[in-house]
């Protein structure tokens, strides 16, 4: 077979050897030093301003002083004797003798049942009888009894309700009054019965009670000034002239202020008899030209009695020497 590429070989393509693969030359580099390691920078905060501080005030304390060191145990000590009392001691008080009550004076005294026109219920209290004998008057009209003195037995108090009063004046309450008293009285009120013979103390405590129930149910003025004037005779028998002379004031007022605007009698004291007590009792405070105008204008009343005009006459005469003495 003719070969078609007969003098063509030199544009044939040439055979191509395949030659083995070489290998590879390390090439040996030059080793290239590491760069120095970099600083890392600075960081730079900017300045901080401190805050300006404040400096809190500074508190004196006081100063607490030390504890006391422990006290040494107290030995006790026996204490002395007392001293003997001296020979010329005074005795302690002895409390006055209660006197039994004589046949007489029981026969005198008695009970007597009361209606109370407040809680319309009946009660006994003691009462002396008609009998007894008046000893005499003093100056300021304070009567004088024996042997039962009926001035202690004057004011009656219910033992059911409290209501009390002189006994002229017990049965005359109005309606109104008596809703006073057993709504500002009666409920507080606790009854102390009182013994068969009566003394000052007890006297006083019921007349203290006719004078607090006069107040509630607003009683008259001359009401008050009597049972006033009653209280200061307890006050003189007994001694003791303070609340004697508290009494006296109150039962001046009292008088002073009826008379401008309650009729007379006042209690059954009549005109001249009123400002004789007040005359008086001007006296006996202390106001000596209040108490020589009423006993001169008394002297000159034309309806005063003989009796009361001596009495009137007598306290001028001894007005007008405590007046010239207070005037030295």
């Amino acid at each position: 077979m003719e070969n078609r590429y007969n003098g063509l070989e030199a544009f044939a393509p040439a055979k191509i050897k395949t030659a083995a693969p070489e290998t590879p030359k390390i090439i040996q580099t030059e080793s290239i030093p590491a760069p120095p390691p970099v600083a890392p920078m600075p960081i730079v905060s900017p300045p901080v301003t401190p805050a300006p501080v404040v400096q809190a005030p500074v508190v004196q304390k006081e100063s607490i002083p030390a504890p006391p060191p422990p006290a040494a145990p107290i030995v006790s000590v026996p204490a002395p004797p007392p001293p003997a009392a001296p020979i010329a001691s005074v005795p302690p008080p002895v409390a006055p003798k209660v006197e039994e009550p004589s046949p007489e004076m029981l026969a005198l005294i008695f009970e007597k049942s009361f209606d109370c026109p407040v809680c319309e219920r009946q009660f006994k209290a003691y009462t002396t009888k008609t009998t007894v004998k008046l000893e005499g008057v003093d100056d300021d009209l304070m009567p004088t009894y024996s042997p039962v003195d009926p001035l202690l037995y004057d004011a009656l108090v219910c033992p059911n309700c409290g209501y009390s009063a002189l006994r002229a004046n017990f049965s005359s309450i109005t309606e109104r009054q008596a809703e006073l008293i057993q709504a500002e009285i009666t409920p507080s009120f606790k009854h102390t019965p009182n013994p068969m013979i009566m003394n000052i103390d007890a006297a006083v405590a019921d007349y203290k009670m006719a004078l607090l129930n006069c107040i509630v149910k607003k009683g008259k003025l001359n009401e008050k000034g009597f049972i006033c004037m009653k209280i200061s005779w307890l006050y003189k028998r007994k001694g003791d002239t303070k609340n004697e002379l508290a009494f006296v004031k109150q039962a001046y007022d009292s008088f002073t202020a009826a008379f401008s605007k309650e009729s007379l009698p006042f209690c059954g004291l009549d005109e001249n008899t009123v400002n004789y007590v007040l005359a008086r009792f001007s006296m006996k405070l202390g106001l000596l030209d209040e108490s020589m105008r009423l006993i001169s204008r008394l002297i000159t009343s034309s309806s005063i009695s003989p009796r009361l005009k001596e009495r009137a006459i007598d306290m001028k005469e001894t007005l007008r020497t405590m007046i010239e003495k207070a005037e030295k």
